[in-house]
């Protein structure tokens, strides 16, 4: 099915919805204009969620719905926790460990994971780590990647330089010791 007749289909599925509202309510139809409010506000929800939010209105309502009243009585998308996303990261990259191995190393879609795994971790070094500390890692990980999520959000993240650069200055202080 074409993209324009999905979106002809739909708007003709939220007027279904809205002209059976308009005629329980024993409201007149509005105007053109607004209905066109009321499916660009709707736009990203799906079709049996209007119907259902439409429907438990009425249950509780004696007049016709503004959108947010709608847009209230839907389902709320699940977004998961920063920690539960950090403890997520932190067993791909072990689970990683086992699939790819101590020479081969991976590329992370996630750019916090990237980083930490370029700055803080080296692959070898994650890879040479025994299992049973691998308890230890995923907490160590969890807490990096919520502080650098912090420095994120305070505006005081890693400067981005070229990436050669990041390599050196990543591996300057290993052979350094205390």
């Amino acid at each position: 099915m074409s993209d324009k007749r999905r979106k002809i289909e739909r708007k003709r599925d939220i007027d279904l919805v809205l002209t059976q509202m308009f005629a329980y309510f024993q409201t007149e139809v509005y105007e053109p204009s607004v209905l066109d409010i009321y499916h660009q506000a709707l736009e990203g929800y799906r079709i049996e969620d209007i119907r259902a939010a439409c429907t438990t209105h009425i249950k509780t309502s004696k007049w016709f719905p503004k959108v947010s009243e709608i847009i209230e009585l839907m389902p709320k998308p699940h977004v998961p926790q920063l920690e539960s996303i950090a403890t997520l990261q932190a067993h791909h990259v072990l689970t990683m460990v086992r699939m790819v191995g101590y020479r081969n190393h991976p590329t992370w879609d996630d750019p916090i994971t990237a980083i930490l795994m370029r700055t803080r971790w080296s692959w070898a070094e994650v890879c040479d780590t025994e299992p049973d500390k691998n308890t230890w890692f995923v907490k160590e990980f969890v807490a990096a990647y919520l502080a650098m999520v912090d420095q994120q959000q305070a505006g005081v993240g890693m400067l981005d330089a070229p990436e050669k650069l990041k390599q050196l200055a990543s591996g300057l202080f290993k052979g350094v010791e205390k």
